[in-house]
């Protein structure tokens, strides 16, 4: 979509209050995986709210909810990847060493048994 050049003091005003509202919100109740996500994120949110203010919409709390829904959106992707890379580590912790884990137990107690 293409954003307005400019918008009016009232609507600046608007955008403003309801991103640092809807952010604050956020940040309080989630946990960033690092300072680029989090500006990245709150870039994201701002974009959004500017779509939508350009598209007409003034309700600050539908502003809000589109502010919340594109954070939400955005950190249960974040957080998907995250975790399924650790459940791939989890169900294989031999694929960081190369070996099966058992592998390791069987020449432990074969080396015990000769001696």
């Amino acid at each position: 979509m293409q954003l307005p050049a400019t918008f009016d003091p009232h609507s600046k005003a608007l955008m403003e209050r309801v991103c640092y509202d809807a952010w604050w919100e956020l940040r309080c109740s989630q946990i960033f995986p690092s300072l680029a996500a989090e500006n990245e994120l709150r870039g994201l949110m701002a974009l959004r709210v500017m779509e939508a203010v350009g598209q007409g919409q003034r309700d600050p709390a539908k502003l809000r909810i589109i502010a919340l829904a594109c954070g939400a959106e955005r950190l249960g992707s974040v957080y998907s990847q995250q975790e399924s890379v650790a459940r791939g580590e989890a169900e294989r912790p031999w694929a960081r060493s190369g070996r099966h884990a058992g592998q390791g137990q069987r020449v432990a107690s074969s080396a015990v048994s000769r001696s």
